[in-house]
């Protein structure tokens, strides 16, 4: 059971309904364990993978609306996959532990709200905005794995007694107004805001 190193006796975590444990459970199977078409191994592993890219060196596909003819710029196919199952997969455990750990939902981090960047990399009139959407959502990924791995300690600490470490402590800092207002916003809105941003 996933669950044992986070405290659970016999499958059951104390004073944790069935379902809410179930829900961490399956969150925390997702997060650590391989994709079941073996997308990969640990999601971390791929949200390294999917850092590691240089958007300069992308060949950024060339797409055609067949009506209007105007031309867009995409993520090529395989990266596109890549990024859109780390992206839903990180919100949906980013998601349960919110709610294990009883998180405001318009207050705390999302990766991508409605996949407002996911999309714009589908399909983007502006090749240097596109750049710009892939590069901030390579970051927010990284920062989303930090986030989950936070949450897993501090549950793991609830359970168990054991201390975060002050690396792990400290990664929940963004401000609860700013995060409030993201992903309320046109996507070239969200990220001109993300881009003025000193810590991007």
């Amino acid at each position: 059971d996933p669950l044992l190193y986070y405290g659970a006796v016999d499958g059951d975590l104390p004073n944790v309904s069935s379902a809410a444990t179930e829900s961490l459970r399956d969150a925390v199977i997702r997060f650590q364990q391989p994709h079941r078409n073996f997308l990969w191994e640990r999601l971390s592993d791929l949200i390294a993978k999917i850092a590691r890219y240089d958007v300069s060196s992308i060949a950024w596909e060339q797409l055609k609306e067949p009506v209007t003819l105007e031309e867009y710029h995409g993520l090529p196919l395989d990266l596109l996959e890549e990024v859109a199952h780390a992206a839903v997969a990180v919100q949906q455990i980013l998601d349960a532990l919110h709610s294990f750990l009883g998180r405001k939902p318009s207050t705390a981090f999302s990766l991508d709200p409605n996949h407002s960047f996911l999309y714009m990399l589908e399909a983007c009139r502006s090749r240097s905005e596109l750049r710009f959407y892939f590069s901030s959502l390579q970051l927010r990924l990284v920062r989303a794995n930090k986030h989950i791995l936070s949450y897993l300690q501090s549950i793991r600490t609830l359970y168990t007694g054991e201390e975060p470490s002050e690396y792990l402590s400290s990664v929940d800092s963004t401000i609860s107004e700013v995060r409030e207002v993201f992903g309320k916003e046109p996507p070239t809105k969200e990220l001109y805001r993300l881009m003025v941003r000193k810590d991007y």
